[in-house]
């Protein structure tokens, strides 16, 4: 009788391990999953506001983003000389001798050094316009139509007594500074060309020459795991399989509870 007492009451220590299992592993689980869940919140009510708050058109250059994606630096590899002075663009400026200029500027085409105007002068041309700066990049003048009889500029160069433009349809000289202009003529020409920068003038151009990103895809990349590969994404996975796991199994131990309190309660 007592052998068969003792087999008979080993499924009540089972039910019990059962519930300790699960409680153990609602705990553990709900210890890693925290953090996460509370990113994944955070991030998600960011996402819904984008929009409004303007991240949708906020762009971002931070190193530590941006080498999650691998974007690096990439300065320019080419810019204009005229003279001592060179040009090129790094990211959203356009720099003269490593300094950025203080002025709007487009896509520089060219730049001459010129004394048309009587002084010496750098003549910088972009599809717009032409743009006079003095030796030390602060802005003297701007060139644009109809002063400039070009819509379009395509090349600017220059005969050694004058400036010359280049557009769509005709090449024009002026030897005073960008005040009157004549054809060119059979007249000798030295455009400017671009031509590789030094390996130090491009370590000058490197800290502006970040890559960017939309803020929202970063957040979105985040949200999701994407932005760290597979691995990332396999993390977000599981802690969505933990927060299934998390809900059955607290769902599980409320309703055993519920039955135990009833059953004390008819005792």
């Amino acid at each position: 009788m007592r052998a068969s007492t003792a087999a008979a009451a080993k499924p009540v220590p089972a039910r019990r391990n059962l519930s300790v299992f699960l409680r153990t592993w609602h705990k553990r689980a709900g210890l890693f999953a925290f953090a996460f869940m509370i990113w994944l919140g955070a991030s998600g009510f960011l996402i819904n506001q984008s929009a409004e708050w303007g991240y949708d058109t906020t762009r971002i250059d931070w190193p530590v983003i941006t080498s999650l994606y691998g974007m690096r630096a990439s300065p320019p590899r080419e810019g204009f000389v005229a003279g001592d002075a060179w040009l090129a663009r790094g990211g959203d400026d356009v720099f003269l001798n490593g300094t950025p200029i203080d002025y709007t500027v487009g896509d520089p085409v060219g730049m001459i050094a010129s004394d048309a105007s009587g002084q010496p002068l750098l003549y910088v041309a972009t599809r717009e316009s032409v743009l006079l700066l003095q030796q030390d990049g602060s802005v003297y003048d701007e060139l644009s139509p109809p002063i400039l009889p070009v819509r379009e500029v395509r090349a600017i160069g220059t005969t050694g007594k004058g400036i010359v433009v280049q557009g769509a349809q005709d090449t024009l000289l002026s030897t005073d500074g960008g005040l009157r202009w004549t054809a060119v003529g059979d007249q000798e020409v030295q455009w400017s060309t671009a031509s590789p920068l030094a390996d130090s003038q491009r370590d000058v151009l490197a800290p502006y020459s970040m890559p960017s990103l939309p803020l929202e895809r970063a957040l979105l990349d985040l949200h999701s795991g994407q932005i760290f590969g597979d691995a990332g994404t396999w993390v977000v996975n599981i802690v969505g399989l933990m927060s299934i796991w998390l809900g059955i199994s607290g769902l599980w131990m409320t309703l055993r509870l519920q039955r135990q309190q009833k059953r004390r309660a008819k005792a």
